[in-house]
Protein backbone atom coordinates (compact mmCIF):
# COMPACT_ATOMS: atom_id res chain seq x y z
CA UNK A 1 0.00 0.00 0.00
CA UNK A 2 2.71 2.54 0.55
CA UNK A 3 4.50 1.16 -2.59
CA UNK A 4 1.24 2.00 -4.41
CA UNK A 5 0.86 5.41 -2.86
CA UNK A 6 4.48 6.42 -3.21
CA UNK A 7 3.91 5.67 -6.72
CA UNK A 8 1.06 7.86 -7.17
CA UNK A 9 2.63 11.00 -5.50
CA UNK A 10 5.11 10.29 -8.07
CA UNK A 11 3.42 10.68 -10.91
CA UNK A 12 1.50 13.60 -9.77
CA UNK A 13 4.76 15.60 -9.46
CA UNK A 14 5.28 14.92 -12.69
CA UNK A 15 2.15 16.67 -13.60
CA UNK A 16 1.82 20.13 -15.23
CA UNK A 17 0.20 22.83 -13.37
CA UNK A 18 -3.36 22.60 -15.80
CA UNK A 19 -3.60 18.79 -14.98
CA UNK A 20 -2.17 19.48 -11.21
CA UNK A 21 -5.13 22.21 -11.22
CA UNK A 22 -7.79 20.02 -13.01
CA UNK A 23 -7.46 17.10 -10.58
CA UNK A 24 -8.09 19.64 -7.31
CA UNK A 25 -10.89 21.55 -8.77
CA UNK A 26 -12.78 17.86 -9.53
CA UNK A 27 -11.42 16.90 -5.98
CA UNK A 28 -12.58 20.36 -4.62
CA UNK A 29 -16.06 19.70 -5.93
CA UNK A 30 -16.48 16.65 -4.40
CA UNK A 31 -15.60 17.57 -1.28
CA UNK A 32 -18.02 20.16 -1.36
CA UNK A 33 -20.80 18.21 -1.85
CA UNK A 34 -19.60 15.51 0.35
CA UNK A 35 -20.20 17.95 3.26
CA UNK A 36 -23.65 19.38 1.60
CA UNK A 37 -24.18 15.33 1.58
CA UNK A 38 -23.16 14.99 5.45
CA UNK A 39 -25.15 18.24 6.46
CA UNK A 40 -28.13 16.98 4.89
CA UNK A 41 -28.85 14.27 7.78
CA UNK A 42 -27.84 16.52 10.71
CA UNK A 43 -30.47 19.24 9.78
CA UNK A 44 -33.32 17.07 8.79
CA UNK A 45 -33.05 15.99 12.50
CA UNK A 46 -32.62 19.42 14.39
CA UNK A 47 -35.10 20.74 11.66
CA UNK A 48 -39.22 19.83 11.63
CA UNK A 49 -40.08 19.27 7.54
CA UNK A 50 -41.69 23.07 8.44
CA UNK A 51 -38.44 24.68 9.22
CA UNK A 52 -36.25 22.55 6.85
CA UNK A 53 -38.54 23.96 4.28
CA UNK A 54 -38.53 27.05 5.12
CA UNK A 55 -34.62 27.05 4.21
CA UNK A 56 -35.74 25.17 0.95
CA UNK A 57 -37.59 27.83 0.04
CA UNK A 58 -34.97 30.40 0.73
CA UNK A 59 -32.41 28.92 -1.57
CA UNK A 60 -35.54 28.25 -4.36
CA UNK A 61 -35.55 31.97 -4.04
CA UNK A 62 -31.89 33.41 -3.80
CA UNK A 63 -31.55 31.15 -7.46
CA UNK A 64 -34.20 33.80 -8.78
CA UNK A 65 -33.72 37.12 -7.11
CA UNK A 66 -30.04 36.17 -8.26
CA UNK A 67 -30.60 36.04 -11.82
CA UNK A 68 -31.98 39.83 -11.78
CA UNK A 69 -29.71 41.04 -9.43
CA UNK A 70 -26.44 39.62 -10.96
CA UNK A 71 -27.56 39.63 -14.75
CA UNK A 72 -25.45 35.76 -14.58
CA UNK A 73 -22.18 38.11 -15.01
CA UNK A 74 -20.39 35.74 -13.19
CA UNK A 75 -20.98 32.92 -15.73
CA UNK A 76 -19.77 32.38 -18.95
CA UNK A 77 -19.50 36.07 -20.28
CA UNK A 78 -16.95 36.60 -17.60
CA UNK A 79 -14.85 33.66 -18.44
CA UNK A 80 -14.78 34.91 -22.12
CA UNK A 81 -14.43 38.55 -20.83
CA UNK A 82 -10.98 37.18 -19.00
CA UNK A 83 -9.46 35.68 -22.55
CA UNK A 84 -10.69 38.83 -24.01
CA UNK A 85 -8.69 41.36 -22.19
CA UNK A 86 -5.28 41.72 -21.08
CA UNK A 87 -6.03 43.77 -17.92
CA UNK A 88 -7.82 40.92 -16.35
CA UNK A 89 -7.79 42.17 -13.26
CA UNK A 90 -9.89 45.63 -13.59
CA UNK A 91 -12.05 43.68 -15.93
CA UNK A 92 -12.99 41.64 -12.53
CA UNK A 93 -13.22 44.94 -10.49
CA UNK A 94 -15.52 46.39 -13.73
CA UNK A 95 -17.52 43.37 -13.34
CA UNK A 96 -17.87 43.46 -9.28
CA UNK A 97 -18.97 47.08 -9.47
CA UNK A 98 -21.20 46.60 -12.06
CA UNK A 99 -22.95 43.74 -10.16
CA UNK A 100 -22.92 45.76 -7.27
CA UNK A 101 -25.02 48.44 -9.41
CA UNK A 102 -27.48 46.22 -10.05
CA UNK A 103 -27.75 44.08 -7.52
CA UNK A 104 -28.60 47.91 -5.06
CA UNK A 105 -31.12 48.61 -8.01
CA UNK A 106 -33.16 45.49 -7.66
CA UNK A 107 -32.52 46.09 -4.36
CA UNK A 108 -34.04 49.19 -3.98
CA UNK A 109 -36.89 48.24 -6.61
CA UNK A 110 -37.85 45.29 -3.80
CA UNK A 111 -38.09 47.94 -1.12
CA UNK A 112 -40.21 49.75 -2.67
CA UNK A 113 -42.81 46.75 -3.68
CA UNK A 114 -42.23 44.69 -0.45
CA UNK A 115 -45.50 44.47 0.48
CA UNK A 116 -46.72 42.54 -3.00
CA UNK A 117 -43.42 40.60 -3.23
CA UNK A 118 -43.37 39.31 -0.03
CA UNK A 119 -47.34 38.31 -0.43
CA UNK A 120 -46.00 36.63 -3.43
CA UNK A 121 -42.58 34.86 -2.10
CA UNK A 122 -43.91 34.20 1.52
CA UNK A 123 -40.81 35.37 2.70
CA UNK A 124 -40.48 37.66 5.20
CA UNK A 125 -38.90 41.69 4.33
CA UNK A 126 -35.80 40.61 6.77
CA UNK A 127 -34.85 37.64 5.27
CA UNK A 128 -35.02 38.82 1.59
CA UNK A 129 -33.01 41.52 2.66
CA UNK A 130 -31.00 38.97 3.40
CA UNK A 131 -30.35 37.16 -0.18
CA UNK A 132 -29.73 40.37 -1.12
CA UNK A 133 -26.76 40.76 1.09
CA UNK A 134 -25.56 37.11 0.40
CA UNK A 135 -25.71 38.06 -3.44
CA UNK A 136 -23.21 40.88 -2.82
CA UNK A 137 -20.72 38.22 -1.27
CA UNK A 138 -21.48 35.40 -3.17
CA UNK A 139 -20.77 37.45 -6.27
CA UNK A 140 -17.55 38.78 -5.36
CA UNK A 141 -16.43 35.26 -3.97
CA UNK A 142 -18.02 33.66 -7.30
CA UNK A 143 -15.44 36.29 -9.73
CA UNK A 144 -12.37 35.82 -7.12
CA UNK A 145 -12.41 31.94 -7.51
CA UNK A 146 -13.23 32.36 -11.65
CA UNK A 147 -10.33 34.54 -11.61
CA UNK A 148 -7.66 32.12 -10.04
CA UNK A 149 -8.97 29.33 -11.67
CA UNK A 150 -8.12 31.28 -15.15
CA UNK A 151 -4.76 31.04 -13.59
CA UNK A 152 -4.61 27.48 -12.50
CA UNK A 153 -4.47 28.58 -8.70
CA UNK A 154 -6.03 25.89 -7.17
CA UNK A 155 -4.45 25.87 -4.24
CA UNK A 156 -6.32 29.52 -2.69
CA UNK A 157 -9.64 28.02 -4.81
CA UNK A 158 -9.79 24.76 -2.63
CA UNK A 159 -8.51 26.26 0.36
CA UNK A 160 -11.50 28.79 0.40
CA UNK A 161 -14.46 26.64 -1.07
CA UNK A 162 -13.97 24.12 1.89
CA UNK A 163 -13.77 26.91 4.93
CA UNK A 164 -16.68 28.14 2.90
CA UNK A 165 -18.66 25.25 3.08
CA UNK A 166 -17.21 23.50 6.95
CA UNK A 167 -18.09 27.14 7.79
CA UNK A 168 -21.64 27.13 6.51
CA UNK A 169 -22.16 23.70 8.18
CA UNK A 170 -20.79 24.80 11.57
CA UNK A 171 -22.46 27.95 12.12
CA UNK A 172 -25.55 26.40 10.89
CA UNK A 173 -25.37 23.83 13.74
CA UNK A 174 -24.75 26.00 16.12
CA UNK A 175 -27.54 28.96 15.47
CA UNK A 176 -30.11 25.98 15.06
CA UNK A 177 -29.14 24.56 18.23
CA UNK A 178 -29.08 28.15 19.94
CA UNK A 179 -32.31 29.45 18.48
CA UNK A 180 -36.02 29.30 18.98
CA UNK A 181 -36.83 30.18 15.48
CA UNK A 182 -34.58 27.39 14.28
CA UNK A 183 -36.02 27.87 9.99
CA UNK A 184 -34.73 31.78 10.32
CA UNK A 185 -31.54 30.87 12.24
CA UNK A 186 -30.56 28.26 9.54
CA UNK A 187 -31.04 31.00 6.76
CA UNK A 188 -28.71 33.53 8.80
CA UNK A 189 -25.81 30.81 9.55
CA UNK A 190 -25.65 30.84 6.00
CA UNK A 191 -25.59 34.37 4.82
CA UNK A 192 -23.17 34.67 7.34
CA UNK A 193 -20.95 32.09 6.19
CA UNK A 194 -20.93 34.01 3.00
CA UNK A 195 -20.35 37.28 4.31
CA UNK A 196 -17.24 36.11 6.36
CA UNK A 197 -15.37 34.55 3.78
CA UNK A 198 -17.03 36.78 0.73
CA UNK A 199 -15.80 40.06 2.12
CA UNK A 200 -11.95 39.21 1.69
CA UNK A 201 -12.93 38.40 -1.94
CA UNK A 202 -14.54 41.37 -2.56
CA UNK A 203 -11.53 43.75 -1.14
CA UNK A 204 -9.02 41.54 -3.10
CA UNK A 205 -10.94 41.67 -6.85
CA UNK A 206 -10.43 45.67 -5.99
CA UNK A 207 -7.34 45.80 -4.37
CA UNK A 208 -5.67 43.84 -7.23
CA UNK A 209 -7.45 46.55 -10.35
CA UNK A 210 -5.47 49.74 -11.34
CA UNK A 211 -8.92 50.68 -12.47
CA UNK A 212 -12.05 50.00 -10.47
CA UNK A 213 -14.54 50.67 -13.39
CA UNK A 214 -14.42 50.66 -17.19
CA UNK A 215 -17.28 51.23 -19.03
CA UNK A 216 -16.17 49.64 -22.17
CA UNK A 217 -15.83 46.36 -20.65
CA UNK A 218 -19.04 46.95 -18.58
CA UNK A 219 -20.82 47.36 -22.36
CA UNK A 220 -19.32 44.51 -23.62
CA UNK A 221 -20.31 42.10 -20.43
CA UNK A 222 -23.76 43.39 -20.82
CA UNK A 223 -24.38 43.39 -24.55
CA UNK A 224 -23.07 40.06 -24.10
CA UNK A 225 -25.08 38.63 -21.62
CA UNK A 226 -28.37 40.73 -21.33
CA UNK A 227 -29.99 38.36 -24.31
CA UNK A 228 -29.15 35.02 -22.51
CA UNK A 229 -31.33 36.24 -19.40
CA UNK A 230 -34.30 34.67 -20.56
CA UNK A 231 -32.81 31.16 -21.11
CA UNK A 232 -30.80 31.56 -17.00
CA UNK A 233 -34.57 32.43 -15.82
CA UNK A 234 -36.02 29.41 -17.61
CA UNK A 235 -33.63 26.99 -16.09
CA UNK A 236 -33.71 28.27 -13.04
CA UNK A 237 -37.66 28.01 -12.90
CA UNK A 238 -37.14 24.24 -14.76
CA UNK A 239 -34.94 23.95 -11.47
CA UNK A 240 -37.19 25.09 -8.82
CA UNK A 241 -40.50 25.84 -9.70
CA UNK A 242 -41.52 22.54 -8.16
CA UNK A 243 -40.66 23.75 -4.67
CA UNK A 244 -41.60 26.89 -4.92
CA UNK A 245 -45.79 25.87 -6.47
CA UNK A 246 -45.73 22.53 -3.60
CA UNK A 247 -45.58 25.50 -0.96
CA UNK A 248 -48.35 27.73 -2.86
CA UNK A 249 -50.21 24.38 -3.22
CA UNK A 250 -49.20 22.42 -0.23
CA UNK A 251 -47.69 23.87 2.37
CA UNK A 252 -44.05 24.58 3.50
CA UNK A 253 -43.84 21.13 5.71
CA UNK A 254 -44.13 19.32 1.77
CA UNK A 255 -41.11 21.55 1.06
CA UNK A 256 -38.83 20.21 3.31
CA UNK A 257 -40.13 16.57 2.67
CA UNK A 258 -39.69 16.81 -1.36
CA UNK A 259 -36.03 18.97 -1.14
CA UNK A 260 -34.58 16.13 1.04
CA UNK A 261 -36.01 13.47 -1.38
CA UNK A 262 -34.93 15.83 -3.99
CA UNK A 263 -30.85 16.12 -2.98
CA UNK A 264 -30.97 12.29 -2.43
CA UNK A 265 -32.01 11.72 -6.08
CA UNK A 266 -29.49 14.04 -7.44
CA UNK A 267 -26.66 12.36 -5.37
CA UNK A 268 -25.85 10.54 -8.18
CA UNK A 269 -25.18 13.99 -10.13
CA UNK A 270 -21.58 14.38 -8.53
CA UNK A 271 -20.74 11.10 -11.23
CA UNK A 272 -22.84 12.34 -14.21
CA UNK A 273 -21.30 15.96 -14.12
CA UNK A 274 -17.64 14.45 -13.05
CA UNK A 275 -18.02 12.33 -16.44
CA UNK A 276 -18.89 15.13 -18.36
CA UNK A 277 -16.41 17.71 -17.56
CA UNK A 278 -13.76 14.57 -18.57
CA UNK A 279 -15.23 13.98 -22.22
CA UNK A 280 -15.69 18.08 -22.75
CA UNK A 281 -11.73 18.54 -24.00
CA UNK A 282 -12.24 14.76 -25.78
CA UNK A 283 -15.80 15.38 -27.52
CA UNK A 284 -14.04 18.72 -28.94
CA UNK A 285 -11.02 17.00 -30.44
CA UNK A 286 -13.28 14.50 -31.88
CA UNK A 287 -15.24 17.64 -33.39
CA UNK A 288 -12.08 19.23 -34.94
CA UNK A 289 -11.40 15.48 -36.40
CA UNK A 290 -14.74 14.82 -37.47
CA UNK A 291 -14.65 11.47 -35.56
CA UNK A 292 -18.51 11.30 -35.34
CA UNK A 293 -18.83 7.67 -35.27
CA UNK A 294 -16.54 7.56 -32.33
CA UNK A 295 -18.48 10.41 -30.83
CA UNK A 296 -21.53 8.85 -30.81
CA UNK A 297 -20.33 5.27 -30.10
CA UNK A 298 -18.80 6.24 -26.43
CA UNK A 299 -21.52 8.16 -25.87
CA UNK A 300 -23.65 5.57 -26.34
CA UNK A 301 -22.29 3.44 -23.79
CA UNK A 302 -21.54 6.21 -21.13
CA UNK A 303 -25.49 6.88 -21.50
CA UNK A 304 -26.08 2.74 -20.80
CA UNK A 305 -23.14 2.94 -18.19
CA UNK A 306 -24.74 5.50 -16.46
CA UNK A 307 -28.35 4.09 -16.92
CA UNK A 308 -27.17 1.07 -14.63
CA UNK A 309 -25.87 2.68 -12.17
CA UNK A 310 -29.33 5.21 -11.78
CA UNK A 311 -31.48 2.00 -11.54
CA UNK A 312 -28.66 0.49 -9.32
CA UNK A 313 -28.86 3.66 -6.76
CA UNK A 314 -32.62 3.67 -7.10
CA UNK A 315 -32.84 0.44 -5.74
CA UNK A 316 -31.34 1.66 -2.74
CA UNK A 317 -33.50 4.57 -2.34
CA UNK A 318 -34.83 3.54 0.74
CA UNK A 319 -31.93 3.24 2.63
CA UNK A 320 -30.29 6.14 1.63
CA UNK A 321 -32.93 7.82 2.55
CA UNK A 322 -32.65 6.31 5.83
CA UNK A 323 -29.19 7.63 6.30
CA UNK A 324 -30.24 11.07 5.05
CA UNK A 325 -33.38 11.84 7.25
CA UNK A 326 -35.26 10.63 10.05
CA UNK A 327 -38.51 8.05 9.81
CA UNK A 328 -40.95 11.67 9.36
CA UNK A 329 -39.13 12.60 5.63
CA UNK A 330 -39.16 9.03 4.64
CA UNK A 331 -43.07 9.38 2.48
CA UNK A 332 -40.94 11.49 0.47
CA UNK A 333 -39.21 8.25 -1.28
CA UNK A 334 -41.03 7.67 -3.73
CA UNK A 335 -39.79 11.17 -4.89
CA UNK A 336 -35.90 9.56 -5.78
CA UNK A 337 -36.32 7.12 -8.69
CA UNK A 338 -37.87 10.34 -10.81
CA UNK A 339 -35.76 12.84 -10.19
CA UNK A 340 -32.27 10.35 -10.11
CA UNK A 341 -33.49 9.18 -13.98
CA UNK A 342 -33.98 13.14 -14.76
CA UNK A 343 -29.77 12.90 -14.42
CA UNK A 344 -29.37 10.80 -17.62
CA UNK A 345 -30.81 13.81 -19.42
CA UNK A 346 -29.14 16.85 -17.77
CA UNK A 347 -25.70 14.57 -18.85
CA UNK A 348 -27.05 13.69 -22.53
CA UNK A 349 -28.22 17.94 -23.05
CA UNK A 350 -24.65 18.37 -21.84
CA UNK A 351 -23.08 16.35 -24.58
CA UNK A 352 -26.05 17.77 -26.94
CA UNK A 353 -24.87 21.45 -25.95
CA UNK A 354 -21.05 21.14 -26.48
CA UNK A 355 -21.91 20.28 -30.04
CA UNK A 356 -24.18 22.93 -30.28
CA UNK A 357 -22.37 25.37 -29.09
CA UNK A 358 -19.56 23.78 -31.05
CA UNK A 359 -21.12 25.13 -34.28
CA UNK A 360 -22.01 28.03 -33.08
CA UNK A 361 -25.47 27.10 -32.64
CA UNK A 362 -26.79 28.47 -28.82
CA UNK A 363 -30.02 30.09 -29.71
CA UNK A 364 -32.50 27.51 -29.82
CA UNK A 365 -31.04 26.60 -26.00
CA UNK A 366 -32.88 30.09 -24.97
CA UNK A 367 -35.97 28.33 -26.74
CA UNK A 368 -35.81 24.86 -25.94
CA UNK A 369 -35.31 26.16 -22.10
CA UNK A 370 -38.04 28.88 -21.98
CA UNK A 371 -40.59 25.85 -23.38
CA UNK A 372 -39.27 23.30 -20.92
CA UNK A 373 -39.63 26.50 -18.23
CA UNK A 374 -43.43 26.64 -18.96
CA UNK A 375 -44.17 23.00 -19.40
CA UNK A 376 -42.91 22.35 -15.98
CA UNK A 377 -44.94 25.26 -14.32
CA UNK A 378 -48.12 23.62 -16.42
CA UNK A 379 -47.47 20.06 -15.57
CA UNK A 380 -46.89 21.34 -11.76
CA UNK A 381 -49.82 23.31 -11.55
CA UNK A 382 -52.32 20.28 -12.72
CA UNK A 383 -50.40 17.17 -10.88
CA UNK A 384 -49.29 18.34 -7.48
CA UNK A 385 -52.86 19.50 -7.26
CA UNK A 386 -54.34 16.26 -8.08
CA UNK A 387 -51.78 14.04 -6.57
CA UNK A 388 -49.83 15.39 -4.22
CA UNK A 389 -45.68 16.80 -4.22
CA UNK A 390 -44.14 13.73 -5.22
CA UNK A 391 -45.92 14.57 -8.59
CA UNK A 392 -43.12 17.42 -8.96
CA UNK A 393 -40.58 14.59 -9.21
CA UNK A 394 -42.30 13.34 -12.06
CA UNK A 395 -42.95 16.29 -13.74
CA UNK A 396 -39.25 17.08 -13.35
CA UNK A 397 -38.34 13.70 -15.34
CA UNK A 398 -41.32 14.35 -17.93
CA UNK A 399 -39.31 17.56 -18.70
CA UNK A 400 -36.05 16.62 -18.63
CA UNK A 401 -36.52 13.68 -21.37
CA UNK A 402 -38.46 16.41 -23.57
CA UNK A 403 -35.52 18.59 -23.10
CA UNK A 404 -32.80 16.02 -24.28
CA UNK A 405 -35.22 14.67 -26.58
CA UNK A 406 -35.59 18.03 -28.14
CA UNK A 407 -31.75 19.08 -28.24
CA UNK A 408 -31.07 15.54 -29.99
CA UNK A 409 -33.17 16.69 -33.04
CA UNK A 410 -31.65 20.23 -33.16
CA UNK A 411 -28.33 19.42 -32.91
CA UNK A 412 -28.87 16.41 -35.61
CA UNK A 413 -30.48 18.62 -38.08
CA UNK A 414 -27.39 21.43 -37.46
CA UNK A 415 -24.64 18.87 -37.61
CA UNK A 416 -26.58 17.79 -41.01
CA UNK A 417 -26.68 20.86 -42.89
CA UNK A 418 -22.78 21.21 -41.65
CA UNK A 419 -21.07 18.27 -42.16
CA UNK A 420 -24.06 16.07 -44.08
CA UNK A 421 -23.84 13.32 -40.80
CA UNK A 422 -26.34 12.93 -37.69
CA UNK A 423 -23.66 12.70 -35.20
CA UNK A 424 -26.03 11.17 -32.14
CA UNK A 425 -28.11 7.75 -32.50
CA UNK A 426 -31.88 8.23 -31.29
CA UNK A 427 -32.04 4.22 -30.01
CA UNK A 428 -29.58 4.72 -26.89
CA UNK A 429 -31.53 7.54 -25.65
CA UNK A 430 -34.63 6.01 -26.53
CA UNK A 431 -33.75 2.28 -24.85
CA UNK A 432 -32.48 3.98 -21.60
CA UNK A 433 -35.33 6.43 -21.18
CA UNK A 434 -37.58 3.70 -21.36
CA UNK A 435 -35.48 1.55 -18.83
CA UNK A 436 -35.62 4.19 -16.98
CA UNK A 437 -39.85 4.53 -16.71
CA UNK A 438 -39.94 1.37 -16.61
CA UNK A 439 -37.64 1.03 -13.28
CA UNK A 440 -39.59 3.70 -11.90
CA UNK A 441 -43.15 2.41 -11.89
CA UNK A 442 -41.32 -0.98 -10.98
CA UNK A 443 -39.64 0.83 -8.20
CA UNK A 444 -42.89 2.42 -6.70
CA UNK A 445 -44.41 -1.16 -6.06
CA UNK A 446 -41.05 -2.75 -4.99
CA UNK A 447 -40.06 -0.38 -2.31
CA UNK A 448 -43.05 -1.89 0.13
CA UNK A 449 -41.35 -5.50 -0.83
CA UNK A 450 -38.10 -4.92 0.37
CA UNK A 451 -36.83 -8.97 -0.37
CA UNK A 452 -37.86 -9.27 -3.74
CA UNK A 453 -36.00 -5.57 -3.88
CA UNK A 454 -33.01 -6.96 -2.83
CA UNK A 455 -33.03 -9.90 -4.85
CA UNK A 456 -33.74 -8.11 -8.39
CA UNK A 457 -31.26 -5.71 -7.25
CA UNK A 458 -28.74 -8.52 -6.43
CA UNK A 459 -29.14 -9.81 -10.29
CA UNK A 460 -28.72 -6.54 -11.91
CA UNK A 461 -25.26 -5.56 -9.48
CA UNK A 462 -24.15 -9.02 -10.92
CA UNK A 463 -24.74 -8.36 -14.57
CA UNK A 464 -23.19 -5.08 -14.33
CA UNK A 465 -20.11 -6.54 -12.37
CA UNK A 466 -19.76 -8.61 -14.91
CA UNK A 467 -19.66 -5.54 -18.13
CA UNK A 468 -16.25 -4.25 -16.37
CA UNK A 469 -14.55 -4.56 -18.67
CA UNK A 470 -16.72 -2.37 -21.42
CA UNK A 471 -16.29 0.41 -18.84
CA UNK A 472 -12.94 0.25 -18.52
CA UNK A 473 -12.34 0.29 -22.17
CA UNK A 474 -14.30 3.51 -22.40
CA UNK A 475 -12.34 5.04 -19.68
CA UNK A 476 -8.87 4.53 -21.33
CA UNK A 477 -10.67 6.26 -24.33
CA UNK A 478 -11.66 9.44 -22.52
CA UNK A 479 -8.32 9.55 -20.33
CA UNK A 480 -6.39 11.01 -22.72
CA UNK A 481 -7.38 14.86 -22.76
Amino acid sequence: MRILLRNLYHEYTQLNVVKKSMIWFMLCSFIQKCISVISTPIFTRLLTETEFGQYSLYMSWYQIISIFAVLKLDCGVFNKGLSRYSDKDDFTATIQTLVTCTTTITLIIYLIFRKYINAFTELSTLVTVGIFIQIYFQAAMSFWIIRERYDYKYKTVVKSTIVLALLNLFLGVIFVLLARDKGTARIVSCILAYVIVGCFMYILNYTRANKKYDSEKAGFALKFNLPLIPHYLSTYILEQSDRIMIQKIIGTAAVGLYNVAYNAGMVMKLISESINSALIPWQYRKLESRDYNEIDNVLSQMMYIITACLVLFMFLAPECMSLLASRNYYEAVYVIPPVSASILFLFVYGMYGNAEFFFDKNKFVMIISATGAILNITLNYVFIKKNGYIAAGYTTFVCYMLFAYGHLVFINKVSMKKTEYRIFSFKPLFICSLILTVSCILLSILYAHIIIRYLIFSVLLIMSIEKKDTVIKIIKKIKKI
